[in-house]
């Protein structure tokens, strides 16, 4: 169930960012308090990113750890080694049968050379529900391993882009971190999604780079975006070899 939220969590965005601030850019007409399509509860991202722009959320000012501990009024970094996914729902604005939504996902903890981005430059099929993101909500859970981040540091920055740096629309809901080692997502793949995609390829984009940090032009093109080869007409082709196999069956026995 998308909107329970798993034991040990620690909400991005839940309605609303709570104590997380947005530190986005070029992301004209953005809304995050959406209400037209929704998820879970009454409000949703409506994200609208410029060229390279890129929707970061920031929360942190102290360490509920240390010795000076934190003030009433601030907000703790988060541990990165207590953290076990990013966990998001997405939506892409296309229509039915229209290429998915690539997206980056990239994480800094508070060293400011401690930041990263899911390597090859966007979020690998088998984080993502159904294998790509449409124009439905889809779950996007991504081991906190793939980033590399050290797990003595503490995290302070979550940034979700569209991996082309193209102008796009989409939507987002329910962002979280989980620190609970739940059980891993297994994708399904049926033939009735066979528009959707097995493989996505960035053609340019440099593998492990931010696509274009600090609202500079980052590399990259448009995605490719590579059907899977065991779609076309697989159902009917495994139901016609199994028919033939019993056939000869029956001669070899008769």
């Amino acid at each position: 169930d998308a909107c329970t939220v798993p034991e040990g969590t620690v909400p991005v965005f839940n309605d609303t960012l709570g104590k997380w601030q947005s530190w986005s850019w070029n992301v004209p007409n953005t809304l995050f308090n959406y209400t037209g399509d929704v998820l879970c509860g009454s409000k949703s991202i409506r994200a609208s990113t410029a060229s390279w722009g890129s929707l970061a959320f920031h929360i942190g000012n102290c360490y509920a750890g240390s010795a000076a501990g934190c003030k009433s009024w601030e907000t703790p970094y988060v541990p990165v080694g207590s953290l076990r996914y990013v966990e998001f729902y997405a939506k892409s604005n296309g229509q039915d049968g229209d290429a998915p939504l690539v997206l980056n996902v990239c994480l800094q903890s508070d060293v400011a050379a401690d930041a990263t981005c899911i390597p090859g430059g966007f979020v690998p099929h088998q984080y993502i529900s159904n294998w790509a993101i449409v124009n439905t909500w889809t779950r996007v859970r991504i081991p906190i391993s793939e980033f590399g981040l050290s797990s003595s540091n503490y995290l302070g920055l979550v940034r979700i882009y569209p991996a082309n740096g193209a102008a796009t629309v989409f939507y987002l809901d329910e962002i979280r971190l989980i620190t609970e080692n739940n059980e891993p997502m297994t994708p399904t793949l049926s033939a009735s999604n066979a528009y959707k995609y097995d493989a996505v390829v960035c053609d340019g984009i440099t593998s492990g780079g931010d696509g274009g940090s600090s609202g500079s032009a980052g590399p990259g093109t448009n995605p490719v975006y590579v059907p899977p080869a065991n779609m076309s007409g697989a159902p009917v082709q495994q139901f016609m070899a199994m028919v033939v196999v019993v056939v000869i069956a029956i001669v070899l026995l008769a």
